[in-house]
């Protein structure tokens, strides 16, 4: 259904609207997740990131020691 009268403001509602079906999400990739928890639709998503050093996890856990 046309949003407008306007064949120009009719285009640009139906173009927003493709570029926000093709291009409204996140892919999360290089972590270790369930596959179906690595896509998140922009509009909605909120994902919080955390980063660790995993040789300074296991020096703290008495792994592997690191020499200066």
């Amino acid at each position: 259904m046309p949003v407008s009268d306007d064949p120009a403001v009719d285009y640009e509602a139906r173009y927003r609207r493709a570029v926000l079906d093709r291009l409204d999400y996140v892919h999360l990739f290089g972590i270790d997740v369930p596959r179906e928890t690595t896509e998140y639709s922009l509009s909605v998503a909120y994902v919080s990131l955390n980063l660790a050093d995993e040789l300074a996890e296991e020096d703290e856990e008495g792994g592997i020691a690191r020499s200066p």
